[in-house]
């Protein structure tokens, strides 16, 4: 919030009605687009770091184990992902 909000107030004079999205504010050029790509990969490399620790918490619960089926165990992470996705 507190970054938000520091965006907000430096972007204010330049764009008069900013709603929040940076990236969709920034100009059409290839330093913007790199920028955006870049995020992107961020977004992407980070997610099994996210994925991975809470799938194994919840095997873990369920009483699955390294032994368990890596289909069963595969379509757990992937429902996890949908799900944080969908409340997300």
């Amino acid at each position: 919030v507190v970054i938000s909000d520091g965006v907000a107030v430096l972007l204010r004079p330049s764009v008069p009605h900013f709603e929040g999205d940076v990236l969709h504010e920034l100009p059409e050029s290839w330093i913007p687009t790199m920028i955006r790509l870049a995020m992107a990969f961020v977004v992407l490399v980070t997610v099994p770091l996210l994925v991975v620790p809470c799938a194994e918490l919840i095997e873990g619960k369920m009483g699955m184990n390294a032994a368990s089926p890596l289909a069963s165990r595969l379509t757990l992470r992937f429902s996890l992902c949908l799900v944080c996705s969908g409340t997300a």
